[in-house]
């Protein structure tokens, strides 16, 4: 879990700082998709 949320994280802090549009949609949904794996764990 602790890694999960690692990588969340560092996805988020990546948008964060992205500047295209296209960009921050596809980092943000990465982080969706991880988080979506450790609700179902």
């Amino acid at each position: 879990m602790k890694k999960i949320n690692k990588k969340y994280a560092g996805i988020i802090r990546q948008a964060d700082n992205a500047f295209g549009r296209k960009e921050v949609v596809s980092l943000l949904q990465k982080a969706t998709m991880i988080m979506s794996k450790s609700e179902k764990t």
